[in-house]
């Protein structure tokens, strides 16, 4: 897999901080961060879990 642009890390950075100003007044208490999805450990293990 190859590393994302540069061109591709502005764009996300520019939707950041147009989220970061929005967030506050509609979702107090949460932030625009780019990084890996988080998963509660629960859904992790059933993800693994063969059927």
């Amino acid at each position: 897999m190859m590393c994302p642009s540069k061109r591709h890390e502005g764009t996300v950075r520019r939707i950041c901080k147009q989220l970061d100003a929005q967030l506050p007044g509609t979702h107090p208490g949460y932030i625009c961060a780019n990084g890996p999805d988080i998963t509660p450990p629960s859904a992790a293990c059933a993800a693994r879990t063969p059927s």
